[in-house]
């Protein structure tokens, strides 16, 4: 296997994307990312590469695989447990890459690989890419690649890797799946995924639009510190909503937890739910973690982070409360989250999180391109069941804003900081829209989660 750095700001953040059977890195040589490195992982006829101390520069690794990729990744990362991954996000593959009714078909695999020529390399990749003129845009692009013996050893290295568990499935954040793909027919990756807990159509060919998908699946976090930063003052008698929640976590916690010592707060933020722990567990010790400034004069330790990296350092069952509101839902992969909190939470701890459901902000999502997901609570109660959690308790809160004209609202949602509100190019047509379509109510969709270690 090859890693081939394609990408670089300097950061300490990679997307590690996964080609396809047959690629290398120029297909792919174009895609950016503001906040992230990307590198092009390929040639899957072994899984080690000579570039593996690539991967050791970055505290945050999110891996997009593709195609074939996406078994070979998983083969990949399983022996890797060390690498700081957060989300895995697969994209037009399955876990089981020759099979008859979860991948492609024996016999058209084995048509493939006995036919494989130059010719027949060209009609892969015009099946490939579904039409003539993105087949004409990829030709410009093409991997070169050309050998055809590699390329045949590299199909039978894909049909040789092992038998996965139906665990590792859950280990996926998000499933993308070509409606039109015409390589790994679509009704055979829903039925290789089935029962996932996120699962996203494309209307894309098998080769899907990689620059859409970068920039609607991986999050931002230096834009949300930002913008929380920039909006810290407003946010304390801006967020209404935000602070009923956070006193709601509170009395679950309260009611559950009656005196922890050791204590970390997940986004803390301007301290709606710092105060309450910190007056009720007076002579616990509280550690503060926020990827955005933290105001000095909240009590306690600290700390500048992202969490969802941080989380790791942690030592083993070193925290007896793990308390988090309004914050999960802007991590990678909360899931992954979830299972080092597990590591770092006491025998005896507590799990205590906020986050939102799939009404959240319902009145706006005709008009947003909204790249966050919501899960259910059937979702969240498999993440932590899987997580080696025994979940306490799930609830749900709907809380409705009215507000006396649309502007009103953006206004609003614009001064709690992160929001849903549009950025570049696109935004103002959006925002047009918006104030264009009358609406003067905002759902506040809250989702309540506390567990105990099993």
């Amino acid at each position: 296997m090859q890693i081939v750095l394609t990408h670089s700001t300097q950061s300490d953040r990679l997307i590690l994307l996964f080609a396809g059977w047959g690629m290398d890195a120029r297909p792919l040589r174009k895609l950016t990312h503001r906040d992230y490195d990307i590198a092009v992982a390929f040639d899957y006829r072994n899984l080690t590469s000579d570039n593996l101390g690539l991967l050791d520069n970055y505290r945050e690794i999110c891996v997009i695989a593709w195609s074939f990729g996406v078994p070979a990744a998983n083969a990949f990362l399983a022996g890797r447990p060390d690498l700081p991954v957060t989300a895995r996000i697969a994209v037009n593959g399955t876990l089981q890459p020759v099979d008859d009714l979860r991948g492609i078909p024996r016999a058209i695999f084995e048509g493939t690989l006995n036919g494989l020529s130059a010719a027949t390399l060209t009609k892969f990749q015009r099946r490939m890419c579904g039409s003539a003129a993105l087949f004409a845009e990829f030709k410009e692009q093409a991997p070169e690649r050309t050998d055809i013996s590699e390329l045949a050893d590299e199909l039978r290295a894909i049909d040789r890797l092992p038998e996965v568990p139906e665990s590792d499935l859950r280990l996926w954040d998000t499933i993308y799946i070509s409606d039109a793909d015409r390589i790994i027919p679509a009704e055979n990756q829903h039925r290789a995924w089935e029962g996932h807990r996120h699962i996203v159509g494309l209307p894309d060919s098998h080769l899907p639009d990689f620059a859409t998908l970068l920039r609607n699946a991986i999050v931002s976090k230096p834009l949300i510190a930002t913008r929380f930063s920039r909006s810290a003052e407003s946010y304390i008698t801006t967020a209404e909503a935000q602070r009923t929640i956070a006193r709601r976590l509170f009395e679950l916690i309260e009611r559950e937890s009656p005196k922890p010592d050791d204590i970390l707060e997940i986004g803390c933020g301007t301290g709606f739910l710092t105060r309450l722990i910190a007056e009720r567990y007076a002579g616990a010790s509280l550690t503060l973690w926020d990827i955005a400034n933290i105001p000095a004069d909240l009590p306690g330790t600290h700390r500048q982070c992202d969490a969802e990296t941080e989380i790791r350092q942690l030592p083993e069952r070193s925290v007896d409360l793990i308390a988090s509101a309004s914050t999960i839902q802007w991590f990678n992969s909360p899931a992954t989250f979830i299972r080092n909190c597990r590591r770092a939470v006491s025998n005896s701890g507590l799990l205590a999180l906020s986050t939102f459901g799939p009404d959240h902000f319902d009145e706006l999502q005709p008009y947003l391109d909204s790249t966050l997901h919501y899960p259910t609570s059937e979702s969240w109660r498999q993440m932590l069941q899987s997580a080696g959690f025994k979940v306490v308790t799930i609830s749900e809160e709907r809380i409705e804003m009215k507000f006396t004209d649309t502007a009103s609202l953006l206004r609003h949602i614009s001064r709690t900081g992160v929001n849903a509100l549009p950025s570049g190019p696109a935004s103002t047509s959006i925002m047009r829209r918006l104030l264009n379509s009358g609406i003067d109510t905002l759902t506040y969709h809250a989702v309540y989660l506390i567990a105990e270690p099993d």
